[in-house]
């Protein structure tokens, strides 16, 4: 028998909740998993039936595996238990558990809930290639109806001064990479929506002074322990250095906590940094000291950037926000059509990518829960007991939304 870490007996053992397991390649997560699920299977009190799983993996290979692994792991328990007839059927039930990557989890999801889609189960999985020219397509036949409707006359006006140059190649291109960008986000046109609604009111004001906020606390956190380090070695000289830039930092913090952008834009225009006092005779280590100036140093490239980039935005934020207003929900609407296009031209062919099976397995999960209840609307979707993904950590936001109505995960 394998000699288990604490961590991972931890998360062979763990029951009645979801959970992370995060550790790098070829630490044994893959085999955590194969154990985890082999006495979820042979639990003596409650059993889980092998069809009942659902395994998400990173690769074809790495599903194939996993099955593999699964089940020498059971032939392993017969062969120590002759006579259970459980065991036995559980061999025969792991070629019903779904162990696959998140690709054809999502469209083997679909094609058992197509009915309401447009979509047959016969569907077929379009390529790179050919996605990319349905998309190329569609976004011309959009062009053309809101270039030919008076009622969009404004809207094309603003658009093409904004973002064409001597033709319409630079629009064409901006509303392309939009588009994939937004589809790649879960809900992502909802959540471009939800975004313009922010952009009418001082809501980013707010956040960005929020961020600028954090950032500025976690300098004066270093430049504290700096002050520290230098007390420790004698080096009074160095020690007032660090209070007197500190004490810039903390009006600025002030200014960004009061909710005061122009303040702030201020304190920034005048933010100043002086060159590091050298090292005296009187340092008793100095080992220390270089540990205090790689903190101001740190705390000092945190600044400049801050330097660079708030008082900008900041001064002209009024102009910004009222401009972002008006061009967000036209770009929403433009880019729904698009999809609505797309997805008519799809229906067509009867045939989707790889991005849609993402899509709509979760736009299918929801469908059955609220909408806060996003999380966990998957496992009622797939009616499995575990959903199990193995996955690196390299793997998208959607696809950890998408596996996150399982109840452990498994990540590199």
């Amino acid at each position: 028998m394998r000699n288990w870490t604490p961590e991972q007996q931890q998360a062979i053992n763990a029951r009645g909740a979801s959970f992370l397991v995060s550790a790098a390649a070829g630490s044994g997560k893959t085999s955590v998993l194969v154990e985890r699920l082999i006495r979820q299977l042979t639990d003596e009190e409650n059993p889980v039936s092998a069809d009942r799983l659902a395994v998400v993996t990173f690769t074809n290979d790495a599903a194939a595996e996993m099955k593999s692994r699964l089940e020498s792991a059971l032939t392993q328990c017969i062969a120590a238990n002759p006579r259970n007839a459980w065991l036995r059927r559980q061999q025969s039930l792991l070629q019903s558990a779904r162990i696959s990557t998140i690709h054809t989890f999502c469209f083997d999801l679909i094609r058992d809930h197509c009915a309401g889609l447009d979509i047959t189960p016969t569907f077929r999985i379009m390529e790179e290639t050919e996605m990319n020219m349905l998309v190329s397509q569609a976004l011309t036949d959009t062009m053309t109806v809101w270039y030919g409707d008076p009622a969009h006359a404004q809207e094309m006006e603003l658009l093409c001064d904004r973002f064409c140059g001597q033709t319409d190649a630079e629009l064409d291109k901006l509303m392309t990479e939009l588009y994939r960008c937004v589809m790649g986000m879960p809900f992502g046109l909802q959540r471009m929506k939800q975004l313009a609604e922010l952009y009418r009111n001082d809501s980013f004001t707010d956040m960005y002074l929020e961020g600028i906020c954090r950032s500025i606390s976690a300098c004066i956190q270093q430049l504290e322990e700096a002050i520290r380090l230098s007390a420790q070695v004698n080096q009074e000289k160095l020690t007032a250095f660090l209070i007197t830039e500190q004490e810039q930092l903390t009006l600025l913090q002030k200014a960004c906590q009061d909710r005061e952008p122009d303040r702030c834009a201020e304190l920034f225009g005048v933010l100043t940094f002086a060159t590091f006092p050298r090292m005296t005779k009187t340092c008793t280590d100095p080992g220390k000291r270089e540990l205090a100036k790689a903190l101001r140093d740190s705390s000092k490239e945190t600044m400049q950037q801050l330097k660079k980039e708030a008082p900008g935005l900041l001064l002209h934020r009024t102009e910004d926000l009222e401009a972002h207003s008006r061009l967000l929900p036209l770009l929403h609407d433009f880019l729904q059509e698009l999809d609505n296009r797309l997805w008519e031209m799809k229906c067509e062919k009867n045939a989707i990518g790889f991005a849609d099976a993402e899509q709509l397995a979760l736009i299918g999960a929801v469908q059955r829960v609220q909408p806060q209840h996003v999380t966990g609307s998957l496992y009622l979707w797939t009616n499995r007991d575990f959903l199990l993904p193995d996955l690196y950590a390299q793997a998208a936001a959607l696809h950890k939304l998408i596996q996150s109505g399982g109840h452990a995960a498994s990540g590199g």
